[in-house]
């Protein structure tokens, strides 16, 4: 019987301190995710999309005959492109952990 209670205290107390452990290891990869993937991405969604974005508004602010079709035309030639680009890079990101996969796939 109290071989059973060590066995217990010991599996328990492994169980505990490997929890613990693992936390750790979340908390680096999402530091890592956050600092070498998540910023170099939004830098690169917001430098590009902006760009993109400023065009469409100045080719719906003309009112032309042929607006809508430029509009389109740009939708398909720069964002279109741009969004399949991001969520090309977040795709390719290897994770391991569950809790960093989350917001990974919020991003997509």
């Amino acid at each position: 019987m109290k071989i059973f209670f060590v066995l217990i205290f010991i599996l328990s107390s492994v169980f505990f301190l490997n929890a613990c452990a693992s936390d750790d290891e979340i908390a680096d990869e999402l530091i890592d995710y956050h600092n070498n993937e998540w910023i170099p991405i939004h830098v690169m969604k917001e430098r590009d999309a902006s760009y993109a974005m400023k065009e469409l508004m100045n080719v719906l602010n003309e009112f032309g005959e042929d607006y809508e079709e430029e509009a389109i035309a740009l939708d398909e030639s720069d964002i279109i492109p741009l969004a399949d680009k991001v969520i090309d890079r977040y795709e390719s990101i290897q994770i391991k952990s569950r809790k960093v996969k989350k917001p990974n796939k919020m991003q997509i």
